[in-house]
């Protein structure tokens, strides 16, 4: 709840657009989003369907991440 709050949400637009500038700031905002896929995944994984492969999963992890950012976009 509290990344989809104004300031929050417009903090992370901050950090993307610094991201678009900055390589090492890139970096830091590529290895979270890294981190926040393989914990998307992960938790997935708890509802996986029987038969389900990896690359079905692996577009429900990356459509959840997807939502996820465009929620808080639409909150800034």
């Amino acid at each position: 709840e509290q990344l989809y709050d104004q300031p929050n949400a417009a903090l992370m637009l901050e950090v993307h657009a610094e991201a678009a500038r900055n390589p090492k700031v890139a970096e830091i905002v590529r290895m979270a989003d890294v981190q926040e896929r393989a914990l998307g995944h992960h938790l997935l994984e708890f509802g996986r369907r029987p038969g389900e492969d990896d690359g079905q999963l692996a577009a429900r992890a990356e459509v959840l991440s997807m939502l996820i950012d465009g929620m808080a976009i639409a909150a800034a």
